[in-house]
């Protein structure tokens, strides 16, 4: 039994290290060593004129010549797969610890099929820990359900992406963090400018064939500053190559079948040696060209259009400068020609190198013309144009050119001139032009045309009438006439005495020129004859003449100013009195001095002081407050009026009136003094602020009625006694008499 229990666990030991070994099956035997399918354009019988698939019909040879030129893509080499697989062979006694699904952390399905399948594993035996084994990935066509990267990011050793396939992966962003990556092919329409990642330096070879990508996705280009290979082709979208010079490893350039006009740029690359860019589409993307109809050189006669192609814009250009021409074949399948949408036949087309022309046009057809587009092949082919000395492969052949043009139907007229004279007629500024069409209306009154000039102001009364009008076939003229600004000079007249010092620029206060600018004494003649020893009044004239040039007379002003001279004599001063109605003075007199002929002014509040008990008399106000200091006395003299006393009715007595006078009871006098409020009051006064009865009025105290008393006032008793008295001496003189 023993003997059999040790039979039985040799025979496990040997089986066990059989099957640790791989087992490898004819599938994953097989070494793909073809190169990857690029995405290239075929012939097709499609017309020029198709704005989205035209392809020349040599495209395959140049396709041939770029077959054998690529080497951009590398092939997966046997012994690669076997050192993987020899790598695989000697790990796999390992057991394998799988502390989650592949789902986890990668969720596409089509996305473990591929990885699974660049190391020779099935995805159910697919592991984190094989995913450094993964050197290069292809996404082929087949895999287009593809929709997630996810899990790649392991994948820390992959040198090289591929994928050609119009799938629903829209996040390429992880490809990023993928240290060693070289060559990166993103070959599908749902590769955008948005969604091409960051890769910056470390990326040599990058591949955006067949995308969406348009000129924008140079901003991220351009940081990719260690590519040696880029390709852009069958896109359109692909206008310029311009950024490119800024990449200065950049060896290889592939753009064939896209939309770029001008190869001068590689002039500015020096490390460039690979140039593919056969088969240009241009003009798919530009605007229309705005033309007038006068501009199709239409003959009426002939009933014939020339078309010539010197108006048409953006047209390809070689690194030299050439521009390759068009086709002069008016077959459909080398030139297009169309009018408002609907092609002509060849029959009405007549092709040189100058340009087409187009027959049986009929005036209402010529009239109704909207729109004509234009799409031909050029004619290129290799060996007509020049090739740069230090390229090893250069194309540019064959291409299409394709142009609208909307055809406006107007008359250029021949305009408005707005002209600018002074009052002479004479020109002041350059004229100016209004342009346009026939019919089309302008304004020439806008700040555009109405213009500031310098030393001249625009004169209103003069405004023409055609300032605002409509454009005719007649040019038409507006003038505005301008009127020289005055020449502004100011003087003042001065008394002096005699033996003061005196110059001329002592009564000059300068002036302003036409242009604002100010004028001074050294700009002015001043003719004078002024005796400053000598009694008498003298005049200083003041003269400013400028004539710059011969377009107008000139630029004169005057002044006039008068110095008088007087004898030496002592300055008298200025009295100010403060008196009531009747002439008494009722406050501290004022006296000014000053020099002689000096201005002085009298008249504001410092010599209009509050006076206790008056009020300033406004209706004889003095004249004489303002005046200059001379060898004579002046008075001012402010009047006063006494302010009006309140009566007040007190009850002192039911039948009386008594009358106070308190002007008995003080003294007053002429001495003024000022208390502590600052107020002007009398000095020697014993009356009391506040207090009306003080100042010398009279006070009536009555008595009034009491509620629901009746006071019979004394002259009416008075009254009625003697009416009384007089009855009764009438009845008795009566009674004597009889």
């Amino acid at each position: 039994m023993k003997k059999s229990l040790y039979i039985l666990l040799a025979h496990s030991m040997v089986l066990g290290t059989f099957s640790g070994l791989p087992l490898k099956s004819a599938a994953e035997a097989t070494t793909d060593t073809a190169e990857p399918t690029q995405s290239t354009a075929s012939d097709t019988s499609s017309p020029a004129y198709s704005t989205d698939s035209t392809v020349p019909s040599t495209a395959s040879s140049v396709i041939n010549s770029d077959t054998t030129l690529s080497t951009s893509t590398p092939s997966t080499t046997e012994s690669s797969v076997t050192s993987s697989q020899a790598t695989t062979s000697s790990t796999t006694n390992m057991p394998e610890t799988r502390a989650s699904t592949i789902a986890d952390w990668m969720p596409d399905p089509v996305l473990q099929q591929i990885v699974a399948k660049a190391i020779g594993k099935t995805k159910e035996t697919l592991t984190q820990e094989d995913m450094p084994k993964v050197t290069s990935l292809y996404i082929q066509n087949a895999d287009n359900a593809i929709a997630s990267l996810k899990g790649l990011e392991l994948a820390t050793n992959l040198e090289f992406f591929y994928m050609n396939s119009n799938n629903q992966i829209t996040d390429f962003s992880l490809l990023t963090a993928l240290p060693k990556l070289k060559q990166v092919y993103l070959m599908g329409s749902n590769v955008t400018d948005q969604n091409v990642p960051n890769f910056g330096a470390g990326l040599t070879r990058l591949n955006l064939s067949g995308t969406s990508v348009t000129d924008s996705v140079y901003d991220k280009i351009i940081k990719m500053t260690d590519l040696e290979s880029l390709t852009f082709e069958s896109n359109m979208k692909i206008t310029t190559i311009e950024p490119v010079t800024a990449l200065t490893k950049l060896n290889e350039l592939r753009v064939q079948f896209c939309g770029i006009t001008d190869f001068k740029p590689i002039n500015h690359m020096p490390a460039l040696t690979q140039l593919a860019a056969f088969g240009q589409n241009t003009g798919r993307n530009d605007p229309a060209t705005a033309i007038n109809a006068k501009n199709l050189n239409y003959n009426e006669e002939q009933q014939t259009i020339f078309v010539p192609f010197s108006i048409m814009p953006n047209r390809m250009v070689n690194f030299d400068g050439y521009i390759p021409p068009f086709s002069t074949s008016n077959s459909d399948s080398q030139t297009y020609f169309d009018f408002n949408g609907e092609q002509l036949p060849s029959s009405r087309l007549a092709i040189t190198d100058e340009g087409i022309t187009v027959s049986g046009v009929t005036q209402e057809e010529f009239n109704q013309l909207k729109t004509f587009k234009y799409n031909a092949r050029l004619n290129n082919p290799a060996g007509t144009y020049q090739t740069p000395e230090r390229f090893t492969f250069y194309a540019i052949s064959s291409g299409t050119y394709l142009h609208q043009f909307d055809v406006q139907h107007t008359i250029e007229s021949p305009g408005v001139t707005v002209k600018y004279v002074d009052e002479a007629g004479d020109p002041i500024h350059p004229e100016q032009k209004i342009t346009g069409n026939v019919d089309k209306d302008y304004d020439a009154t806008t700040e555009e045309y109405q213009l500031e000039i310098p030393g001249y102001s625009l004169d209103k009364d003069q405004l023409p009438s055609n300032m605002i009008g409509t454009l005719t076939a007649d040019p038409q003229t507006v003038t505005y006439v301008y009127k020289r600004n005055a020449v502004i000079l100011k003087a003042h007249d001065s008394t002096i005495t005699v033996g003061d010092e005196w110059s001329a620029k002592d009564n000059f206060d300068g002036g302003t020129d036409p242009n604002g600018n100010p004028i001074t004494i050294d700009d002015v003649k001043a003719v004078d004859d002024v005796n400053n020893k000598k009694v008498g009044k003298y005049e200083v004239t003041y003269s400013y003449s400028r004539v710059p040039n011969r377009s107008w007379s000139g630029d004169q002003a005057t002044a006039t100013a008068t110095v008088t001279v007087i004898d030496k004599a002592e300055v008298k001063p200025v009295t100010i009195k403060y008196v009531d109605s009747t002439g008494k003075e009722i406050h501290k007199k004022q006296v000014e001095t000053g020099k002689l002929g000096e201005s002085f002014d009298f008249s504001d509040e410092k010599y209009q002081p509050t006076i206790k008990g008056y009020i300033l008399d406004k209706d004889q106000l003095p004249k004489n407050a303002k005046g200059k200091f001379s060898d004579q006395a002046q008075t001012i003299t402010y009047v006063y009026k006494a302010e009006t006393a309140p009566t007040t009715d007190t009850t002192t007595s039911s039948d009386s009136t008594s009358t106070t006078d308190t002007s008995a009871t003080a003294e007053s006098t002429t001495t003024d003094s000022t208390n502590a409020a600052g107020n002007i009051v009398d000095g020697n006064s014993t009356k009391k602020p506040g207090n009306p009865a003080a100042a010398g009025t009279h006070t009536t105290t009555r008595k009034l009625p009491k509620t629901g008393e009746t006071i019979t006032p004394s002259y009416l008793i008075a009254g009625i006694g003697m009416l009384i008295l007089s009855s009764i001496l009438l009845i008795f003189n009566r009674r004597k008499a009889k």
